[in-house]
C-alpha cells in the first residue's frame, strides 16, 4: 500500500463528521469532567541534534524559543477545562530553554497534572537552577534520557549525574533498531498520500491522541505542530484549538475533546507513514544527518 500509491490529489470532506462529533461531545461534557490522557508541551522549537527521522519534525522547521511565562498561562487554560494524565516536557530538546525551571517549577505545582516527565537526548547536562527545580521536585517529576547508538556515552554520564542529584531519571536504550517509536515516517518531501491511504496510516498509529501545545496552539500529534510551516497546510479548525481560546465551559471541553478525537485520521496524516506496526521501515534511531543538510535546510526556510 505504500509503495504503489495512487497520484491523486483527492482531499476528504470530513467537516460534516466532525460537526456532529462536536455536538455529541459538547452534550457529554456539560457535566462530565475532561481527561487528557496525554499532552506534550514544548517551551522551544529547538535541538541540538538533527535527526534524519525525528517524528516531530524538529530539523525541517524554524527553531524557535517560545516565551515560558506564556506557554505557563496556556497551560493555565487547559486545566481550567481538563486535567492530564501523563504531562510530557517535551519539544526538541527542554534543557536548551534557559526558562525550564520555572515550567517544571508549575507543572510540579499543578494538581490537575498525573504523572510529568521531562524527556530529552542525553547530550547535554541540565543548568544549574534546572537541577535544582528538578532536585525539589523530588519524584513529582522524572527525566526520561533517549539513549542513541551515537551519543551512548553522553547519555550515561547525564545518567549518573542526575542519580548522583538524587533527580528521579530513566534510561530508554534506543541504541538498536526495532522500537515502535523509530520508523522513517517522512518529512517535508514525503509524497502526498490518498486520504484512503491516510485513514490506513492513522488506524494503529502510536501517536494518537497524543495532544500536543507549542507556541499557543494545541494539536493532536506532535506531527501536527508543524504542519503548516513545513508541509503548507491550512490549519483545520476541528483539527487545532487555540490555546486562549479555553474556558471552563462545555463548549471547551468538547473542542479538546474532538480535537484529540482517535475515530477520525488529521489532514496532516496524508504527509506521514503512521507509526504502527504497519509501517515496514523501521530505521535507526538518532541517526544524524550529514553537515550537507544543514546547506539544504536553509534553502527550504
Amino acid at each position: 500500500m505504500f509503495e504503489k500509491e495512487e497520484e491523486l490529489k483527492t482531499t476528504d470532506d470530513k467537516s460534516g463528521r466532525y460537526r456532529r462529533l462536536y455536538r455529541k461531545k459538547r452534550m457529554e461534557y456539560q457535566r462530565n469532567p475532561l481527561v487528557i490522557p496525554s499532552l506534550e508541551v514544548w517551551p522551544q522549537k529547538k535541538c541540538n541534534l538533527c535527526c534524519q527521522h525525528c517524528v516531530r519534525l524538529v530539523p525541517y522547521a524554524q527553531e524557535k524559543e517560545m516565551d515560558v511565562a506564556k506557554s505557563i498561562r496556556d497551560l493555565e487554560r487547559v486545566f481550567l477545562c481538563a486535567s492530564v494524565k501523563h504531562l510530557l516536557i517535551g519539544g526538541g530538546n527542554p534543557f536548551l530553554c534557559e526558562e525550564l525551571g520555572e515550567l517544571i517549577r508549575f507543572c510540579a505545582e499543578e494538581p490537575k497534572a498525573g504523572e510529568i516527565c521531562v524527556r530529552v537526548n542525553g547530550t547535554m547536562f541540565p543548568g544549574d537552577d534546572v537541577t535544582e527545580e528538578l532536585r525539589r521536585c523530588g519524584g513529582r517529576v522524572r527525566v526520561v534520557i533517549d539513549r542513541y547508538q551515537a551519543t551512548a556515552k553522553e547519555a550515561d554520564r547525564l545518567y549518573a549525574y542526575l542519580t548522583e542529584k538524587n533527580i528521579s531519571c530513566t534510561m530508554r536504550d534506543l541504541s538498536e533498531p526495532g522500537d515502535g517509536e523509530w520508523k522513517k515516517t517522512g518529512g517535508p518531501f514525503q509524497q502526498y498520500l490518498h486520504f484512503e491511504t491516510a485513514r490506513f496510516v492513522y488506524a494503529d498509529c502510536i501517536l494518537k491522541g497524543h495532544l500536543t501545545l507549542a507556541d499557543g496552539l494545541l494539536a493532536a500529534c506532535p506531527r501536527g505542530i508543524h504542519a503548516k510551516t513545513v508541509f503548507s497546510l491550512e490549519e483545520n479548525p476541528w483539527e487545532y484549538v487555540r490555546a486562549d481560546s479555553l474556558a471552563d465551559d462545555a463548549r471547551s471541553r468538547a473542542r479538546l475533546a474532538v480535537c484529540m478525537d482517535k475515530t477520525l485520521y488529521k489532514d496532516y496524516c496524508q504527509h506521514c507513514l503512521g507509526l504502527s506496526d504497519e509501517n515496514p521501515y523501521t530505521v535507526l534511531p538518532g541517526e544524524q544527518y550529514a553537515e550537507a543538510f544543514e546547506r539544504i535546510k536553509e534553502k527550504m526556510l
